[in-house]
Parts: structure tokens; sequence; C-alpha cells
């Protein structure tokens, strides 16, 4: 039996959770500088976009945890749904 791995988009979800990441922290970086409110809140998609793009990295690099690290990357994307529904 052959295992084969899931691709989104032709990459592998390793791939997708780090571009995901930094979308969310350049998403926050330019609504930061487009906005000038001093307000801080705006930076909350980056500060939950930097622990989702290290376990993203660390993920391609930890072949061994990979399940445990993908795991804690759907936790962390469900506190990002959750914060935005």
């Amino acid at each position: 039996m052959t295992q084969t791995e899931f691709k989104f988009i032709g990459q592998t979800m390793e791939k997708v959770t780090i571009y995901f990441g930094l979308f969310f922290i350049s998403l926050a970086t330019l609504i930061t500088l487009a906005v000038p409110s001093g307000s801080y809140t705006s930076m909350i998609p980056a500060i939950l976009g930097i622990p989702i793009t290290i376990n993203g990295f660390l993920a391609t690099q930890m072949l061994s945890k990979i399940i445990i690290i993908m795991h804690i990357v759907v936790l962390l994307g469900l506190v990002v749904f959750f914060r935005w529904t």
C-alpha cells in the first residue's frame, strides 16, 4: 500500500502553513502602517501568525515530529478562526 501526501494547490501542508502564517504577519504589518490609529490590536494577526509560521518551518525540519507539530498548528488555526467569528 502506498501513501500519498495530501497537497493543496500543489504544495505540501507544511509549506501552506508557512505561507498562511506569513500572510497573517504581512497583513497585520500592512494594516498597521496603512491605518495610523495608534492601537496595537491591528497586530493581533501577526501575533497569531508568528507561531503558525514557526511551527510550519519546524514541521519541514523535524519530520519525526511532524504529526504533533501540525496538530499544534491546527489548534492555533482554530484560535485564529474563533478570534474572527
